[in-house]
């Protein structure tokens, strides 16, 4: 499964499916999470298969999601 990532540090920071879960059972569906390396950051899913993550210090980066087989 596909992992999202710090877009400063790499390290992984959760699976896309947590990620897809927890946007979708937000009433803003904007998730806003941080990093070990001390980077915040929030995610949106604006697209299908398309999260936008934005850094507090100002990155902005687009993951997309792979479907899974038999999905």
């Amino acid at each position: 499964m596909d992992e999202v990532k710090c877009p400063t540090c790499g390290k992984a920071i959760m699976t896309t499916g947590e990620v897809e879960s927890l946007i979708k059972r937000t009433m803003s569906k904007t998730l806003l999470s941080h990093c070990l390396c001390g980077e915040s950051f929030e995610i949106r899913s604006l697209k299908k298969n398309t999260l936008n993550i934005s850094t507090s210090s100002g990155k902005k980066v687009e993951q997309f999601i792979e479907d899974e087989p038999g999905s």
